[in-house]
């Protein structure tokens, strides 16, 4: 069986890491209600402790994804749990936004990212052929701790108040230490069978990342060689085309470079809802403890379409990333919907039917990166994508906050959601254009030189 027994125990473990750090921070959400209260109802302050946290978690993926060469995963998920345990302790014990913007927004966020990137990393790194599949269920740990964590911070804050809460949600985030633990490093045996099937992978991987990494090498002689003009000999030489050559390559896939892109949007889009749906929830009158159950309704979503999206993402004649940007698009009208109802139970479906699209979009997100860049940079396409996600989730809380300020009202926050959404998802669309403009090209200069050779 391929991965083996360790292959099954890494997957439950990675399912469990992100079970705690992204229940955590949806749960969040729920005491951004509290915050509200406390801070005397400064939202634009309040939205920023969230859009630091989220923006340090998900934009920390190159440093990460650079302490991955030079230390084990479960190393660095260890030291992340320790910290991202530490800055939730510190919300009840320092009450102030300074030290929440440093402890929770920097020192939990770069903890879960370090708990985070490399379980997920190392899911995938066990399977070739099913690693749709592992990376998916995996994932779904994320959507099944969003469902989870929220209804119990409700419940909690009820019981103990949200400073007690909190010192409970700690102890449960601690538990990061135990799933690190049983991240064992990738056996020689495994490495050696996927290294083996590289060139099963490379005939998977887009176009414009073969002809741009055709080109690097092509370009040596010319660009890099030492043999050539004195100035390329310096370049050559230096560290900046060492580490452009090594890591910046990727940005060379035009499809990748659409793709940070639109996670920028999607990201920007669902940092504004984690952050608001609870309070615009319970300006619209609905009580908090279920505010807290739609939140953890659409976590439930998040957690079933994780698990649809690793199965359907192994589909042979399914297109992932139209899939893919039919999730991103699906969720920000979900956004719109938001605005325009206002039913418990219709909140209810459509916090599941967004939650649905939310867990495609994760379930698909690092099976994407390998179909760009193949395996093999896997790692660094991992971590630049994080950094793009950062991006987004740290702009879209403040932007929001801002608009909620100038008008009154969540509505427009969440229209401007909806929006970004939609057109991170049509942005995808410029792939499979760019990639028949270029066939054309091709195709027109075969037929030239067919021609001019007949002549």
């Amino acid at each position: 069986m391929e991965g083996g027994r360790w292959g099954l125990v890494i997957v439950f473990a990675a399912f469990m890491i992100q079970f705690i750090t992204f229940g955590t921070s949806f749960a969040m959400g729920v005491y951004a209600v509290e915050f509200l209260d406390y801070f005397k109802d400064d939202a634009f302050a309040v939205s920023f402790i969230l859009s630091i946290n989220l923006g340090v978690f998900l934009g920390s993926g190159p440093l990460v994804g650079y302490l991955m060469t030079k230390f084990s995963h479960r190393l660095i998920v260890l030291v992340g749990g320790v910290m991202s345990t530490v800055g939730l302790l510190m919300i009840p014990i320092l009450p102030y936004l300074p030290a929440l913007y440093i402890f929770y927004g920097l020192l939990n966020g770069l903890g879960c990212c370090m708990s985070y990137t490399p379980s997920h990393v190392l899911s995938g790194l066990y399977y070739n052929k099913y690693q749709s599949l592992s990376t998916g269920v995996a994932t779904s740990g994320s959507g099944l701790g969003s469902a989870v964590m929220p209804i119990l911070a409700g419940y909690l804050i009820e019981e103990f108040t949200w400073k007690g809460s909190l010192y409970i949600i700690s102890g449960i985030n601690l538990h990061v230490l135990v799933f690190g633990a049983l991240l064992r490093p990738v056996p020689q045996s495994t490495k050696t069978s996927l290294s083996d099937s590289n060139t099963d992978i490379k005939t998977d991987i887009n176009n414009e990342t073969k002809m741009a990494l055709l080109d690097i090498q092509e370009n040596k002689n010319s660009t890099v060689s030492v043999n050539k003009t004195p100035i390329m000999k310096k370049v050559a030489g230096s560290c900046l085309a060492k580490i452009y050559h090594k890591h910046l390559f990727v940005f060379q896939n035009f499809g990748f470079v659409v793709y940070c892109i639109n996670n920028i949007c999607w990201n920007c889009s669902c940092a504004i809802t984690v952050t608001f749906i609870p309070d615009y929830l319970v300006e619209q009158g609905v009580e908090r403890i279920d505010a807290a159950f739609i939140v953890t309704i659409t976590g439930l979503g998040t957690f079933i379409g994780g698990v649809a999206g690793a199965i359907l993402g192994n589909v042979p004649w399914i297109n992932r990333l139209g899939l893919f940007s039919f999730s991103n698009i699906v969720f920000g009208v979900c956004c719109f919907i938001f605005v325009w109802i206002s039913d418990y139970v219709d909140y209810l479906a459509v916090g599941f039917v967004s939650g649905f699209m939310f867990g495609i979009t994760l379930a698909l997100l690092l099976v994407l990166v390998t179909d760009f860049l193949g395996m093999e940079h896997l790692g660094h396409g991992l971590g630049y994508l994080l950094l793009a996600n950062g991006i987004g989730a740290f702009a879209g809380p403040p932007i929001a906050g801002k608009i909620e300020e100038v008008y009154g009202s969540y509505e427009p926050s969440l229209y401007t959601a909806g929006v970004i959404c939609v057109i991170g998802g049509c942005l995808l669309v410029l792939m499979p254009i760019q990639k028949a403009l270029k066939d054309d090209s091709r195709q027109c200069k075969e037929t030239e030189i067919t021609l001019a050779t007949d002549v």
